[in-house]
């Protein structure tokens, strides 16, 4: 009889229900080895729907205390690859929330293992989905601030996910992002080469913006610049969540003349432009439409007195539009202006 080949780095599986239960009892070995290979072993189990459920709902989940805590890296790390893969789903997040090791689990942000710190910040990313989680991850904004700093010149994916992180809990409460001085910091990130990081930085910014406290910081940072740059980006997240910080902002009872004078400035340059391209001199309704809204109603008339475009069809004053479709004044062309 040929012998069965055995994965080196996986412990054996135990038929049906017996499964799950047979590889934590292996967590109790005194063999490290063993722990990891249990724990390998059980993240490839954790694709299952069945076994996932029965790792939540049988009440396994905080034997995985000791192992956040062992001795061996790999094990830490491994561990934190297990909790991660619970954290997909909505019944995972729920039991980590109902468990204690969310304290045991916040310690390794400090961990020496690069990948071990990568899975805790991928669990509370998506714990903070809840708003229970959300609540935890608040008490934890000093050290994430820091690490965000710490991660200026580190892995691109580790910034994306703290700033991730650190906007939907800012959700909840801006305050304490804020006090640890979130706008200066984000006003670096802004300007990021990352488009990713462009775009959570933009969504965190604009969380903050939403209280007194940050509008202030906003401009006193001078911020505006930026904010008005990224209304140009290439992303249109980016240019939705940089248009909320400046609505939020100039709705602040702290937004000076000198800024509204910058404002007036940027739009009038940027009427300048316009008009040396051939495009409208001023902001019509047609212009500030969408593109898949730029449909005159029915018995409308384009009153710019320049040419202005709709759906790749130029208009003049007074060109008539019926049933919602257009009527060119001298034919279509093949698509929008070249800018």
């Amino acid at each position: 009889m040929a012998a069965v080949l055995m994965d080196p780095n996986r412990a054996p599986v135990a038929f049906g229900l017996r499964a799950v239960p047979q590889l934590f009892e292996e967590l109790q070995q005194p063999d490290s080895g063993r722990r990891q290979r249990a724990l390998t072993t059980l993240c490839d189990l954790m694709d299952d729907p069945e076994r996932l459920y029965q790792t939540v709902s049988g009440g396994f989940l905080e034997q995985l205390k000791a192992p956040l805590r062992d001795k061996d890296p790999p094990v830490r790390t491994q561990t934190c690859e297990l909790l991660q893969l619970l954290s997909h789903h909505s019944s995972g997040r729920q039991a980590l929330l109902d468990s204690s090791l969310l304290p045991p689990l916040s310690l390794l942000l400090d961990d020496p293992s690069p990948s071990c710190r990568a899975n805790v910040h991928r669990v509370l990313n998506r714990i903070v989905l809840l708003s229970a989680g959300a609540e935890f991850v608040l008490s934890l904004v000093p050290k994430l601030m820091l690490k965000l700093r710490e991660e200026q010149e580190g892995e691109e994916g580790v910034q994306v996910l703290l700033l991730s992180t650190l906007s939907r809990c800012s959700r909840l409460d801006a305050l304490p992002a804020l006090a640890c001085d979130g706008v200066s910091l984000l006003g670096q990130k802004l300007s990021h080469r990352s488009l990713n990081i462009r775009r959570e930085a933009a969504a965190f910014m604009m969380a903050l913006s939403v209280c007194e406290d940050g509008k202030r910081q906003v401009c006193e940072q001078g911020l505006l610049p930026v904010l008005l740059a990224l209304l140009q980006d290439e992303d249109v997240e980016v240019q939705a969540n940089a248009a909320g910080v400046i609505m939020f902002t100039v709705s602040s009872s702290v937004w000076t003349w000198a800024s509204s004078l910058f404002l007036l400035t940027w739009c009038l340059k940027r009427r300048r432009r316009r008009r040396r391209r051939g495009r409208p001199s001023s902001f019509t309704p047609c212009e500030l439409s969408p593109p898949w809204l730029k449909l005159q109603k029915a018995g409308a008339s384009c009153s710019s007195s320049f040419p202005c475009w709709r759906g790749g069809v130029k208009l003049q004053r007074g060109t008539r539009t019926s049933g919602g479709l257009l009527r060119p004044l001298s034919g279509s062309l093949p698509g929008p202006p070249e800018t």
